[in-house]
């Protein structure tokens, strides 16, 4: 969240230096600030960032991190050192079960909650009105993460922080830009003749698109115009550049790839890192569009080999199609060793031949670190932390061993392994595959012998009982149950259903403790959003709200760059997502048929209104996208609701109308007498008398 600003403050005018301007050029908004640096200051600021670097990959060889995932990775995947001693070497592929399981729970708590998102004011923000702008953050957010490529990316992050106890989720403003080519037509002015005979234009509607398309033709290509004008049509092929994406560019990170010290206490501790290195694979084409866009230089020395003292480099072949490994450093430095102050740039780096190949300032004003840690249990100080493939991975063993004994076991039993003497007819038609069940064996009696009938015969039945007992364990440990109904019991028929609801509320316990650990990150991702969008924005950004936010026939609302930055609450709504549906179903029927037997929600139309829409939305998909054509829109209901009480107006008065005609007195209008009278016609929108109360008003009438 944005500090407080402090009162001591200095103001200065932005400068570009002449590449952003050619960059400003293309039209697209200069947020990278290129750093000019001589040989002797690349070369120092290298050395300093290798030194960095090498010190964080001795901490993690120490650990054998790398190690660590590599063998996490395996077992996910169900890879296994083959023992050529066993019949069957197959994986339980426990492991790959829950921690899928896991991700998909918190995936479906963050994505498909309604709203995913909920802003608060802060204290000094409320007494000021915030509300409006909190409810515009909370849908912007909402339609952004349901309109940009939020959830694959935040998916595999999700998924290392299950499998590895750490995921990383970066977010980057990314601009992309792609050469369109579109023949295009115009038709000419067509003129008539008015009644004095002189030309009058009839239909200049090319003229209008052209123009309207291009406002500059008219100085830059004077012919064309002149053309259409003249009453021709024209023909053109028209090349320019389409901005396709524009926007915060969430991707996942992997955890082998980011180097950080491992002392760092999640996202805050990662704000203050000296060095963020983020090893990076490019191919040359690559390189080659970020040299020609000024983003990248010098990368023709990464195509020379290192050459011996007095020879000449030799450039690498087929170095076109090779990939080059840079590291994406974020880093402080003083750009003088005269500095006081350290600066912060992102230097692009290349380790092995010691090469600097970019170099920006920190593009982003108020957001301290682009790299998010998802991280499910914090068990211990530090960033890494075990994950719940750590914790399975002696039962994946274990599990693995008892499949194979099974299936071993079960195979000896029901193969036939006859004991024959050498070279006799009975070995070769064994070994011939001559001999089935039904066929007579070539033997005198007594010389068929069996293996079986000299081996003790496997406990399968124990060996599926201790399987069961590590199930359990499974479950215990990684605190999501592995069963999704509950079992029969003849003494209790609603057992499997009270079963069911138990095992998803112990899933849906674990899951949330998960979430909980999570959701400070998640918050900070929000806002960083928010706080990106402000800076590259130069003006306000329109979404499409909430069905129920909706007035008029305009769908789409504008959020203003100030209100991207106001100080709000923001925060993930995963923690109050409901995993048993149909538990959710049965409560919010309960729920209503109280509050309807409550006279204060009763004789309130928005609180019924609001209640049937919380129940349509959470019942199904399929009811959800169908509200608006069982409900009327909040606006419709709302207005309905005015005229109702003029009607109730119009009556009473009329009644006093009717009174002073009998009396001959003038009747003073009070609104004591006419509130009562206008509450009960509201009320009757959502909850209508009974008959017996209608018989009695007509009786005291």
């Amino acid at each position: 969240m944005p500090g407080t600003r402090s009162k001591d403050y200095t103001l200065e005018r932005e400068k570009s230096s002449e590449v952003d301007k050619r960059i400003e050029a293309q039209e697209i908004p200069v947020y990278m600030e290129r750093l000019e640096l001589s040989e002797e200051q690349k070369k120092r600021i290298v050395d300093e960032i290798l030194e960095e670097l090498e010190e964080i990959i001795a901490e993690r060889e120490t650990e054998h991190m790398d190690d660590k995932d590599d063998a996490l990775d395996r077992q996910y995947e169900g890879v296994m050192q083959e023992d050529e001693r066993r019949q069957f070497n197959l994986n339980r592929r426990v492991t790959k079960i829950k921690v899928d399981k896991v991700t998909s729970l918190i995936m479906q708590a963050i994505f498909d909650s309604d709203p995913k998102i909920s802003v608060s004011p802060r204290p000094e923000f409320a007494r000021e009105g915030g509300q409006d702008i909190c409810d515009s953050q909370s849908d912007y957010l909402d339609y952004s993460l349901d309109n940009l490529p939020f959830r694959a990316p935040f998916g595999m992050a999700v998924h290392s922080g299950v499998l590895k106890g750490l995921g990383y989720l970066k977010l980057f403003h990314e601009i992309e830009q792609v050469d369109r080519r579109r023949e295009e037509r115009y038709a000419g002015i067509v003129y008539g003749k008015d009644e004095s005979g002189n030309n009058v234009v009839i239909d200049d509607q090319g003229l209008k698109e052209f123009l309207t398309n291009y406002p500059d033709a008219d100085k830059r290509y004077p012919g064309l115009v002149k053309d259409i004008m003249e009453g021709k049509e024209i023909n053109i092929i028209s090349k320019y550049k389409e901005t396709i994406y524009n926007d915060p560019m969430p991707r996942c990170v992997n955890k082998k790839d980011l180097y950080v010290r491992k002392s760092a206490e999640g996202y805050h501790g990662m704000k203050s890192q000296k060095l963020l290195a983020e090893r990076k694979t490019y191919q040359w084409w690559e390189l080659e569009k970020l040299e020609r866009n000024e983003q990248f230089y010098d990368i023709d020395k990464l195509t020379y080999e290192a050459a011996k003292q007095g020879a000449e480099s030799k450039r690498v072949k087929k170095y076109k199609n090779k990939e080059y490994e840079i590291f994406e450093c974020s880093f402080f430095t003083k750009l003088k060793e005269s500095d006081e102050d350290y600066t912060r740039g992102i230097f692009w780096i290349n380790k092995e031949k010691k090469l600097m190949i970019g170099s920006i300032l920190y593009p982003y004003f108020s957001v301290d670190c682009v790299y998010f840690p998802i991280i499910i249990s914090k068990k211990k100080a530090g960033l890494y932390q075990a994950g719940v493939g750590e914790d399975l991975t002696d039962t994946n063993i274990a599990e693995s061993a008892i499949l194979n004994f099974v299936l071993e076991g079960a195979y000896i039993s029901n193969m036939v392994t006859p004991i024959v003497e050498k070279d006799s007819e009975l070995e070769r038609q064994f070994l011939e595959k001559r001999w089935a069940h039904g066929i007579p064996l070539n033997a005198k009696a007594g010389q068929v012998d069996f293996l079986q009938k000299y081996m003790k015969p496997p406990d399968i039945q124990g060996l599926l009982l201790l399987m069961q007992q590590l199930l359990q364990t499974d479950d215990d440990v990684s605190r999501v149950s592995s069963l999704m109904s509950g079992r029969e019991t003849p003494l209790d028929p609603t057992a499997p259903a009270q079963k069911t609801l138990a095992l998803l509320q112990q899933s849906g316990i674990g899951v949330k403790d998960y979430i909980e650990t999570m959701a400070p990150c998640i918050n900070e991702i929000f806002n960083a959003f928010l706080q990106m969008q402000y800076q590259m924005s130069k003006e306000g950004r329109k979404y499409k709200p909430r069905t129920q936010a909706v007035v008029g026939r305009d769908p789409f609302k504008s959020i203003s760059r100030n209100a991207m930055v106001a100080r709000t609450n923001i925060q993930t709504q995963a923690m109050a997502f409901d995993f048993d549906k149909q538990n959710e179903k049965r409560e919010d029927l309960a729920l209503y048929q109280v509050l309807r037997q409550e006279l204060l929600i009763a004789r309130n139309p928005n609180a019924v209104y609001a209640i049937l829409k919380n129940i349509i939305k959470s019942w199904s998909p399929k009811w959800k996208n169908n509200i608006d054509t069982i409900l009327p829109p909040l606006e419709e209901f709302q207005k309905e609701q005015v005229m109702t009480a003029l009607k109730a107006l119009a009556l009473y008065a009329q009644q006093k109308q009717q009174d002073a005609q009998i009396t001959g007195l003038p009747q003073e209008m009070k609104a004591e007498e006419f509130l009562p009278m206008m509450n009960d016609m509201v009320a009757m929108i959502a909850t209508p008398p009974d008959k017996e109360a209608i018989k009695a008003q007509e009786a005291n009438a």
